[in-house]
């Protein structure tokens, strides 16, 4: 599918800010030079120039012009099996972590859900948990978690602002915490995650899906995570 014009305006800029044809703290070329290059109206250019606006690719600054922003990334260290919660990533690149609660209720579970929860056949229910993570107020992941209803349904009554592993080690006395099963993939933003993720529809996310368990083995969680890719970064 052919994409709209004023995204494929973005990906090129996008491009040529990655490629370091516009450097950071540079002014990208005026409206009129991009519309000479481009041959689009002046809507066409300025939607462009909101997204990538929006998406922290370039600033405004009042009565100067356009530039390219400094963006800072998260930076998470991927080894075998190792758990490492967004708070605990985010303080240690110098991010102050916090947390919007979207949703927190009981749903029906599905075949899906009770193969990787390891769940009997008279378990029906889980606890889902939608929460957006951010870092210095900035947005960085939608998260959607699933527990086993029977054992964590406790979570419910639980601030679920606080870090869910913080509260699983006080409350529920887990702990060492292993990823045994993960899979991290790309998926392009809809309208909902760009809401949440204060991006544009069509941007690129990180879609990590993982299993956790406890030090037994057992599953605690499986989580599904839609991760802004310009704002977070995995090290391996």
């Amino acid at each position: 599918m052919v994409q709209p014009l004023y995204i494929q305006i973005m990906q090129d800029i996008q491009r040529k800010i990655i490629g370091g044809d516009f450097k950071v703290d540079e002014q990208i070329p005026s409206e009129q030079e991009l519309l000479s290059e481009y041959g689009v109206s002046r809507v066409t250019l300025r939607k462009s120039i909101d997204g990538l606006v929006m998406d922290g690719y370039l600033e405004r600054i009042q009565g100067k012009g356009t530039f390219v922003k400094k963006r800072r990334k998260l930076n998470r260290l991927v080894e075998s099996k190792r758990v490492e919660g967004f708070s605990d990533v985010a303080k240690k690149g110098g991010f102050v972590p916090s947390t919007k609660v979207i949703e927190a209720t009981t749903i029906s579970s599905n075949e899906k859900l009770s193969e990787k929860l390891g769940l009997s056949d008279e378990e029906t229910k889980v606890v889902y948990i939608k929460r957006i993570r951010l870092a210095d107020n900035v947005p960085i992941m939608i998260e959607n978690n699933y527990f086993s209803f029977d054992k964590y349904s406790g979570l419910l009554e639980d601030n679920l602002e606080l870090p869910l592993y913080e509260i699983l080690k006080n409350k529920y006395h887990e702990e060492n915490f292993d990823s045994p099963d993960s899979t991290l993939g790309v998926t392009l933003a809809n309208t909902e995650q760009s809401k949440y993720l204060d991006c544009s529809v069509g941007f690129p996310l990180f879609e990590l899906k993982t299993l956790i368990t406890n030090k037994k083995g057992v599953p605690i969680h499986y989580g599904e995570h839609y991760i802004v890719s310009d704002r977070y970064q995995f090290k391996i």
